[in-house]
């Protein structure tokens, strides 16, 4: 196996070795008449015109303007020299018979795929952050806090902004990342008595005074793009937070107390239902009663209330709640607070006086047993009165009289009474 190998490369070496000397021999070999002869090859800046014979030198002509040779060679014609330097390159060897063209990107270019291009500019703002050369382009960066560039270059960088204060003047206007720091002049303080200046100032005309005290205020108390305050627009400030302070004080405490009596009412109305719900005779489940008619009576909750006597706060219960199940619920259990000695009795009545058999019938199935006991728990939940006389208040009822003349009879006849008793 290393003996194989060794004879691969000699063999590989051999071959590079008789290549090569045929490259650089000055003649090459033609088949004239059977016989092959070896003719001589032209020189550097020249073609072949026509081969050699059997008693002849091979003729060779020069290259032609725009190409070159730059080796002997047997080939009859010559290399096209490079295209003329473009605008940013320079010439550094012309075409010649016997040399190609040669370019060299100029300083403010270089070479990019073959050809020479210009090196960037840097934008207002942004200065050179690494210089370019003949073969990269030039990079570049924004100026930072305190530097400025306000021309548009490909060699200039950032440049730090003027010291006014250093050479012993003030700013005029502050520099950004475009332009420098304007200095100018320090303000002279005045070398007059307090007498005579005020004097002085008196005695100039009402234009020049207020002229001169803006700028001497602006110059002595403001700085550039700073803001003047006096002590009028402080107190002004103050005020108005305080304003602002006490008006959030205000309306969280009033969302405060808006959730408590919320809660407080809900809780209310919660206690009510317990005492609502009956035995039914088919299931042997309980059912709350109010659920059963707010469930079934649908836009006819109001004639129910009417008929109960309860003709309060209707347009709050609708506002209030969007569906129609929850208003009649919330105004019957509103009926139940307002009404003292509310039970399923009147419920039922009032439903069969509105030609609502279905709500009866729904409410008839209930057993007479569960309604007396809910009458006997009704009577011993003296502790929840208050709450509910509290939420009558709230709702508007102030006083007896208007009690008495909101609440609406319950039966129009004695035979509408003589009626629902027999049922």
């Amino acid at each position: 196996m290393a003996s194989a190998c060794n004879s691969r490369w000699i063999f590989l070496i051999m071959l590079f070795l008789v290549v090569r000397s045929f490259a650089q021999s000055e003649t090459y070999s033609i088949n004239v008449e059977g016989k092959e002869i070896n003719c001589k090859k032209c020189p550097p800046g020249h073609r072949v015109a026509k081969d050699c014979g059997l008693g002849s030198d091979t003729d060779c002509t020069s290259c032609e303007d725009g190409t070159y040779m730059d080796f002997p060679t047997d080939l009859r014609k010559c290399l096209t020299c490079r295209k003329p330097c473009g605008l940013h390159e320079v010439e550094t060897a012309p075409c010649i018979p016997t040399v190609n063209r040669e370019c060299l990107c100029k300083d403010n270019a270089y070479q990019l795929d073959g050809e020479c291009m210009p090196h960037r500019q840097c934008p207002l703002g942004q200065g050179v952050y690494k210089t370019g050369t003949n073969m990269s382009n030039v990079l570049c960066k924004r100026c930072i806090h305190g530097y400025f560039s306000d021309v548009i270059s490909s060699t200039a960088t950032c440049k730090r902004h003027t010291n006014c204060i250093g050479n012993n003047l003030s700013v005029r206007e502050f520099g950004n990342g475009t332009a420098d720091n304007v200095c100018g002049p320090r303000p002279v303080k005045s070398l007059l008595q307090p007498g005579q200046e005020q004097q002085n100032i008196q005695n100039l005309t009402p234009d020049s005074t207020d002229k001169n005290s803006n700028e001497s205020r602006c110059l002595q108390e403001c700085s550039h793009n700073s803001l003047c305050l006096n002590t009028q627009t402080v107190s002004t400030i103050a005020v108005v937070l305080v304003l602002l302070l006490t008006l959030c004080v205000t309306g969280w405490s009033m969302y405060i107390r808006k959730r408590k009596k919320l809660k407080k009412h809900v809780a209310d109305l919660t206690q009510v239902d317990k005492h609502w719900k009956f035995m039914n005779r088919e299931t042997g489940t309980k059912r709350n009663a109010l659920h059963v008619v707010a469930n079934m009576i649908g836009k006819d909750w109001t004639k129910l209330l009417g008929e109960l006597g309860y003709t309060k706060d209707w347009r709050t219960i609708q506002v209030e709640n969007k569906y129609v199940y929850d208003q009649a619920l919330e105004g019957l259990r509103m009926w139940t607070q307002w009404e003292e000695k509310s039970s399923l009795v009147l419920l039922k009545q009032a439903a069969k006086a509105i030609d609502r058999n279905d709500i009866y019938e729904a409410l008839d199935s209930l057993t007479d047993e569960t309604t007396k006991t809910a009458h006997k728990e009704k009577k011993d939940t003296t502790t929840i009165l208050p709450c509910v006389r509290e939420r009558k208040l709230s709702f508007g009822v102030t006083s007896n009289i208007g009690h008495q003349h909101l609440k609406k009879p319950l039966l129009q006849s004695n035979a509408i009474a003589g009626e629902i008793n027999e049922d």
